[in-house]
């Protein structure tokens, strides 16, 4: 269970580098379930390989990983 003297944190990776890191109290459901997008100030997430690192108190909870493809090279495959 979450509570608001919890405080998470989201890590973000791209091509294995730290491009983002943000650290805030809970705000959302003691069942520690939260909204969450992505925002690239309406422009298109760049290619790579993404990591998302998500912490509780400190203590990663939970891994997600993802690839977005270049469009172009996506085309280029028959």
């Amino acid at each position: 269970d979450m509570s608001q003297d919890d405080t998470w944190e989201r890590a973000w990776y791209l091509n294995e580098v730290e491009v983002a890191r943000i650290s805030e109290p809970w705000t959302g459901s003691d069942r520690g379930i939260f909204d969450y997008y992505v925002d690239n100030y309406g422009d298109p997430l760049p290619p790579g390989d993404y990591i998302l690192a998500l912490y509780v108190n400190g203590d990663l909870q939970q891994l997600g990983v993802f690839v977005i493809d270049d469009a172009e090279a996506a085309d280029a495959v028959p």
